[in-house]
């Protein structure tokens, strides 16, 4: 008989360790796509299930910690995106390599994906009560996010540009190592205490939609699961696209860029160098 020891597990996984690089970055950016989404969906399912109304600081808070969890799971492999904004905007100036963006991106996505399917088996029982009591819009709300009333679809992609230039304009800063302050252990928890920030101030019009692997993803799980072509329409089908694709990934860029040329561009020059 085989004795199961730590030693033995520990060796034969070790043998099976992946030598390439990316594959790794891939591995932990799955996992931190899904943790940060799979946090933020049971939050949000939790406080719309205890009340009609979502308690947005509980939730803004769980983004926060979500998002420095999952930064800490990619960074161990030495990326840390755990999203598919942070890898086009830092693409867009040559801080990740064009070629590899595609399939980060593809990662992210699953992870999102993933984190849906395990969001809705175990808020499974819950489900049907809440649809009864509050609605399909409520169940949707647990994936992904609506307009408000007021909102226009020009006003949808304005807020998630504002909002997502504002995000990538922070982890630019963070991220840039000559800055005076700039304290490489203080990078992830920041940009979590930034999030939970940027969620309470962007809830107005959109709901903070902020991720298209949360988005995007849940919208395309609800429609999967029966919720049909509803996930859809919001703004006569103009909502998905601005809110959770087009306006986050182009704020994105914007905040990158406006970081690098106002500030990062002119380091040498504030340092005397030449």
């Amino acid at each position: 008989m085989v004795e199961i020891t730590f030693d033995r597990v520990n060796t034969f996984f070790r043998r099976m360790k992946f030598e390439n690089q990316l594959i790794k970055q891939l591995i932990a950016e799955f996992f931190a796509s899904f943790i940060l989404v799979f946090m933020i969906d049971s939050a949000v399912a939790t406080y719309g299930f205890l009340s009609k109304e979502a308690d947005m600081l509980a939730i803004a808070v769980v983004a926060g910690v979500a998002l420095y969890l999952a930064l800490m799971v990619g960074a161990a492999a030495g990326a840390g995106h755990s999203t598919p904004i942070v890898t086009v905007a830092l693409a867009s100036v040559n801080k990740f390599p064009w070629t590899q963006v595609p399939s980060f991106m593809l990662v992210h996505h699953l992870g999102g994906m993933a984190a849906a399917v395990l969001t809705y088996i175990n808020c499974y029982d819950a489900v049907e009560l809440l649809e009864n009591k509050f609605g399909n819009k409520s169940v949707a709300l647990i994936f992904t996010s609506f307009p408000s009333e007021h909102t226009t679809p020009l006003g949808a992609f304005v807020d998630q540009f504002i909002c997502c230039a504002l995000i990538m304009y922070a982890v630019m800063v963070f991220l840039d190592e000559k800055h005076p302050l700039f304290v490489a252990s203080a990078v992830k928890p920041s940009l979590g205490f930034i999030l939970c920030g940027i969620v309470l101030c962007f809830e107005l019009n959109t709901g903070a939609a902020v991720n298209p692997s949360r988005d995007l993803i849940g919208r395309l799980f609800l429609y999967i699961v029966g919720y049909g072509n509803d996930v859809f329409s919001p703004l006569d089908g103009n909502y998905w696209w601005t809110a959770g694709l087009i306006g986050p990934h182009l704020g994105a860029i914007a905040g990158t860029w406006l970081y690098y040329i106002t500030i990062e561009a002119h380091h040498e020059d504030i340092s005397g160098q030449n």
